[in-house]
């Protein structure tokens, strides 16, 4: 029982302390740090008194942080951990799956194929961190599109979409179905990879090499990305939002307003969006934004809403009882927090 209580524990405190993990305190200190910057910035370009204390005030909000939807965005993260912790004996590890495809291609090809010597270590290192990156920010980049054109997973997806205040907890606002969906997405293209480097490379391919896949992941997490969930406004401009998702970007995928639906499904690299007509580059210049989704309703935020809700829909759409509907409605109210005056 106590074991069960402290791997709980554990679950709850790892993304703080795990600087592979979004709201790594380091990450939250950065963007803290930079979100202060901007806000300066912004004031100093309007020719306003930069006061210290009202953008504390702004950043440390009461509105955003302790909004019904921030309070839900808490408890979905202690109860989805609860969950993920129960079900994750039963999900199929990287390493399992791995060595059943490195197996498959011994059968495939016949036998074992090495492709050393000809190639230095510090190659064979940076070719796989840079295909591990690229193939598990494609398949994030499919999976998320998916869930959104797909009405049967969309009835999961969207209760990410109906938070109405964003905060970097916002990451963790999604039900265990999508958690799940990401989850044997992440084990998949990680096997799939490592298996052929390991096969065709061997001893090449070592610890060392695995690790530095995240050096990528930490520079982006290091610069800012949890204003994505944020009121902040950050943009990169045009020339690097082509390449890269902004935080200012990913905002534009949480407004409802119709002229941002369906866009930039990208998690780290834009080019996925580029090349399926679906991204929306911004400017310095914040645009009018609405978090959540059309014809919703306080009972959103309410936990038995969110978990279960979605396996009602899920039916009535399997079973052709309800069709579902995509439109956002513009509703009246404009919920931005973060406006300079």
């Amino acid at each position: 029982m106590f074991e069960i209580i402290d791997d709980y524990i554990n679950q709850i405190w790892e993304p703080l302390i795990n600087p592979q993990k979004r709201i790594f305190i380091g990450y939250l200190a950065s963007s803290f740090f930079l979100a202060f910057f901007i806000i300066i910035f912004q004031f100093r370009s309007s020719n306003k008194t930069v006061d210290i204390r009202k953008i504390l005030m702004m950043l440390f909000s009461r509105r955003i942080w302790l909004s019904t939807s921030s309070f839900a965005d808490y408890k979905i993260l202690l109860i989805s951990r609860f969950i993920i912790l129960s079900i994750a004996p039963f999900l199929l590890s990287t390493v399992a799956l791995t060595t059943i495809i490195f197996e498959w291609l011994h059968i495939v090809f016949d036998g074992r194929i090495y492709i050393t010597g000809s190639i230095p270590d510090w190659a064979v290192a940076v070719v796989f961190s840079v295909s591990m990156f690229l193939v598990d920010d494609w398949t994030k980049y499919i999976i998320h599109k998916a869930l959104h054109r797909v009405p049967l997973l969309w009835c999961f997806h969207k209760v990410h979409h109906t938070a109405e205040v964003l905060t970097p907890f916002t990451v963790y606002r999604t039900h265990p179905v999508e958690a799940i969906i990401f989850a044997i997405r992440s084990v998949i293209s990680k096997s799939i990879v490592l298996a052929i480097f390991v096969y065709f490379f061997g001893s090449q391919v070592e610890l060392l090499t695995v690790v530095s896949v995240s050096i990528f992941l930490f520079f982006f997490n290091l610069l800012g990305s949890n204003l994505r969930h944020s009121h902040v406004w950050l943009s990169y401009g045009e020339k690097f939002e082509k390449w890269l998702i902004s935080p200012a970007q990913h905002q534009i995928h949480h407004s409802l307003l119709i002229e941002h639906r369906d866009q930039n499904f990208g998690a780290v690299l834009s080019i996925w969006d580029r090349i399926n007509g679906s991204l929306y580059v911004t400017t310095r210049r914040k645009e009018r934004i609405i978090f959540g989704i059309s014809g919703t309703s306080k009972k959103v935020h309410k936990i038995q809403h969110i978990f279960l809700y979605p396996f009602l829909e899920f039916y009535q759409i399997f079973t052709g009882g309800i069709r579902p509907s995509f439109k956002k409605i513009i509703p009246k109210q404009n919920t931005q927090l973060f406006k300079v005056k």
